[in-house]
């Protein structure tokens, strides 16, 4: 199947900061306080990465178009710290806006693709996806409980009804870690549907998914670990790659194998100062 357009996605707020918020090992006293913090290092690099992968220079795809879930974790976020909704959905599509866009836009630019970029956040498309969903639960014959809604509209995001959401027309690749999909295991009442309607099929059939390895280091994912151990806005000048690390950075970055690690450490410090710098 050819592709018109490539699917991917990012969280708002990485795992590692989401689970320390919701632990409340991380508090903030004012909604500013807050605001300063994420716009301090926001994006994580290992969230650009896994937004849309390391795309071939040969991609021909006419458009790549991911989405920042915003009011997810606007709602989320809101929940944790009590502050208001409406407000942090607001400054999380900002923040993403103004500084996580562009350094996805730079990373797909590193790496090749010269293809139309798109972004779109779910506080646009609420109403659509909940309609969605419902047509899901139709196709299903069940409904999700309410606190599942958000989890479950993710998990639509990797149907052919995602499609029908942002309304455009396949085919179309979804593009992200072989750890994304559906959750199955979350939604075992989804197995049936996804078995009669395999990818390239049914109401897949437009559609399609390719997993890739996530962001890396010698710990596993980097997903969980802290800030400071991942390049971000904050600490990308001064970031040093740990040892036994060099060469899953340069997997990261796609770049050639059998790179030395003085080349390795050259070629990312660039990468960084063109993503992040001034």
């Amino acid at each position: 199947m050819l592709f018109d357009i490539v699917l991917g996605g990012i969280c708002s707020i990485a795992t590692a900061e989401s689970e320390s918020i919701r632990k409340r090992d991380m508090r903030f006293s004012s909604f500013g306080e807050l605001e300063k913090w994420l716009t301090g290092w926001y994006p994580r690099l290992d969230q650009v990465h896994d937004a849309i992968g390391v795309p071939a220079g040969a991609w021909q795809v006419r458009e790549v178009l991911y989405v920042c879930e915003d009011s997810f974790f606007g709602r989320r976020l809101a929940k944790w710290t009590g502050f208001c909704e409406h407000d942090l959905t607001k400054l999380l599509r900002c923040v993403h806006d103004q500084q996580g866009h562009p350094v996805i836009m730079k990373w797909l630019r590193q790496r090749g693709y010269r293809g139309n970029v798109r972004v779109v956040y779910t506080s646009d498309l609420e109403r659509e996806l909940e309609v969605g969903l419902r047509v899901w639960e139709r196709m299903l014959g069940f409904r999700f409980q309410s606190k599942q809604r958000d989890r479950a509209k993710v998990n639509l995001m990797y149907t052919g009804f995602w499609l029908d959401v942002l309304g455009i027309a396949g085919p179309a690749l979804v593009f992200e870690p072989g750890t994304h999909g559906i959750e199955t295991d979350f939604f075992p009442e989804l197995k049936p549907w996804l078995a009669q309607n395999s990818y390239g099929y049914g109401a897949n059939r437009d559609i399609t998914t390719l997993g890739y390895r996530p962001f890396w280091s010698a710990l596993g994912m980097t997903r969980e670990l802290s800030l400071r151990s991942v390049p971000n806005r904050l600490n990308w000048s001064i970031f040093r790659i740990s040892d036994g690390d060099h060469e899953w950075y340069a997997k990261n970055f796609g770049y050639r194998f059998g790179l030395p690690k003085q080349e390795i450490e050259r070629r990312v410090h660039l990468d960084l100062e063109t993503l992040y710098g001034p």
